[in-house]
């Protein structure tokens, strides 16, 4: 990809892993190409989160393409997946980026798709055994491909697992030993899943930090709650742990979190309060009032 015409703003990804990948989209139509490239990389990452995609601008072309595999077999089966989830999307080339497929990153990526699918595939075993259990009849056109709709989900809702947040953090972690007055990001929209029911839980979240020596990224911060909401979690202990995260990885003098929320196993079930709305919060020190 050296020498290539590639647009360098953050929404757009070099394609510097090595390895195969399948391309899905290809449009030089500047008036709607970019934004039908970007449509369509979120609509694959929803469905396979773990799979690395790629958009790029090669004037006057705008590409996206999907994988980093060993092998042109492995990049084609991505493709009958895609074609299967997408009925858009044609039978596509499958590319080879560069010469090295035996590079440890490649492996490591490939081990790490191999057992997502091994997952999804008997998580959605056990969802289709789950409808039946309901009394639903699970060969009925409508709910053929629920359950592996529902695994693909749950991945994605719970992702965060394998994610780390201070990794995160210390992507964008600057010096500034001058700034000492407050940094607040405030209504970071989050969606959780509550560990006691499995039901959505979402609000807002607001962080706030007073640097020592460090400060991060701004987009970081809601990349932290993210991480820490993809996850089965409550209110309280997630609450605690954006706050941990951001003391220990930027040693901040003060750190505030709090978090606003409704329960849909308040208002879907149980006591069936739609308008409650839960508040939690945990800092470090103590803030200034004015």
């Amino acid at each position: 990809m050296r020498g290539a015409n590639v647009e360098t703003t953050d929404s757009l990804t070099f394609l510097k892993v090595q390895g195969y990948r399948t391309q899905v989209f290809s449009g030089n139509n500047q008036r709607v190409s970019k934004d039908e490239a970007f449509r369509k990389e979120k609509e694959i990452k929803e469905l396979f989160p773990e799979v690395p995609t790629y958009v790029t601008y090669n004037a006057p072309f705008w590409k996206l393409r999907v994988g980093d595999f060993r092998s042109h077999e492995e990049a084609y089966h991505m493709m009958r997946l895609l074609m299967g989830a997408f009925p858009e999307i044609r039978e596509g080339n499958v590319y080879r980026t560069r010469r090295d497929k035996n590079s440890p990153k490649l492996k490591r990526m490939s081990e790490v798709n191999e057992e997502t699918l091994r997952a999804r595939e008997a998580l959605a075993g056990h969802y289709k055994e789950v409808l039946g259990l309901l009394g639903e009849d699970v060969e009925r056109e409508g709910l053929l491909k629920t359950p592996e709709r529902v695994a693909k989900a749950m991945q994605f809702l719970t992702k965060g697992y394998h994610e780390d947040p201070e990794a995160v953090l210390r992507s964008a972690m600057f010096q500034e030993e001058d700034y000492k007055q407050m940094v607040i990001v405030k209504d970071i929209d989050f969606f959780s899943l509550c560990e006691h029911h499995m039901l959505p839980f979402f609000g807002k979240a607001h962080v706030a930090y007073i640097p020592k020596k460090y400060i991060t990224g701004l987009s970081k911060i809601p990349r932290v709650v993210d991480i820490f909401a993809r996850r089965l979690q409550i209110q309280e202990r997630m609450t605690m742990q954006i706050k941990d995260c951001i003391q220990r990885t930027l040693d901040p003098l003060r750190v505030m979190v709090v978090i606003e929320a409704q329960h849909m196993c308040m208002q879907m079930r149980g006591v069936e309060k739609q308008n409650s709305l839960t508040t939690t919060s945990d800092f470090t020190g103590c803030f200034p009032t004015s």
